[in-house]
């Protein structure tokens, strides 16, 4: 299998958790009707209140930097700059074997 996973911790400015949240959201919706986004799941950490997580796995590398530059994302990630402080990609991998997909 080609599939690409990756972990991506975003911190943001004081107090706008809820905001990336809900723009996360939006991008998970938007990732229902993108089939090479087999998952996308947003954590947030009680400790971590300016920090948000988001686990995915796509079909290929390829297919997720592709996804980075559609329009729909594109407003999205520029919606989600301004409270951004910095993005961290924690690590990549390759689907080995498991459950869930």
């Amino acid at each position: 299998m080609n599939q690409y996973s990756q972990f991506t911790k975003f911190m943001m400015k004081d107090n706008q958790g809820d905001v990336l949240v809900n723009l996360l959201l939006q991008a998970s919706e938007e990732m229902e009707r993108h089939q090479p986004c087999q998952i996308y799941l947003i954590n947030t950490a009680k400790k971590e209140e300016n920090i948000v997580y988001v686990y995915e796995v796509w079909s290929s590398k390829e297919a997720h930097e592709e996804s980075l530059t559609l329009e729909v994302f594109q407003n999205l990630i520029k919606r989600a700059k301004p409270i951004i402080v910095n993005i961290e990609v924690v690590s990549t991998f390759e689907f080995v074997a498991g459950k869930g997909v």
